[in-house]
């Protein structure tokens, strides 16, 4: 699968944790994937207070909308 893949490194606070994955799973993910640009968007946890948004283009221009 060929594509633009942009990707997005977060460090939140601890106290803010489950506020922050239920804002970005609720609101920001689905907000962003319905614009179009993107074909996939997901957010994975690289530690403990460390998250990774992964959101990937069919092209270059997608990304750029």
């Amino acid at each position: 699968m060929s594509g633009v893949r942009y990707e997005v490194t977060v460090e939140v606070e601890p106290a803010l944790v489950e506020r922050f994955l239920a804002y970005m799973t609720a609101k920001h993910e689905p907000e962003i994937f319905a614009t179009g640009c993107f074909r996939s968007v997901r957010l994975d946890r690289a530690g403990p207070t460390t998250f990774r948004g992964t959101y990937e283009a069919a092209t270059p221009q997608d990304l750029e909308r």
